[in-house]
């Protein structure tokens, strides 16, 4: 997955295919972020996105299950290093993936921030 070149904002959206989760990626559109939502269900993500897009703006979908480890990593390959330049939730299934930060997350994090 490639962020938008043309963009100095990326942002994050953790459960924004309804609900709190899709007002947040809509808020963050509104402050001109360019936005990835991030949610379980494709059906749910495909009408989120169309929804997100009438209002302009850039919007990326990512399908995966985040209350599992393998889901959290296959969305941080996904995105991949930098680039991220805020991270919203919005749903929080489960807290089993989370698990004390790797080197290589920690850097990751730390080289987001520091954009």
């Amino acid at each position: 997955m490639s962020t938008n070149p043309n963009s100095s904002s990326f942002a994050v959206v953790t459960g924004g295919s309804n609900g709190i989760g899709l007002e947040l990626a809509r808020t963050v559109l509104e402050n001109g972020f360019d936005v990835l939502i991030a949610a379980e269900d494709e059906g749910h993500l495909a009408q989120a996105k169309a929804d997100l897009a009438r209002g302009g703006g850039w919007v990326e979908t990512f399908a995966s299950d985040l209350s599992t480890e393998q889901g959290v990593d296959a969305l941080c390959e996904a995105i991949g290093p930098g680039g991220v330049h805020a991270v919203r939730r919005g749903s929080m299934p489960g807290l089993e993936a989370i698990r004390p930060a790797s080197t290589r997350e920690t850097r990751w994090a730390g080289h987001s921030i520091s954009r």
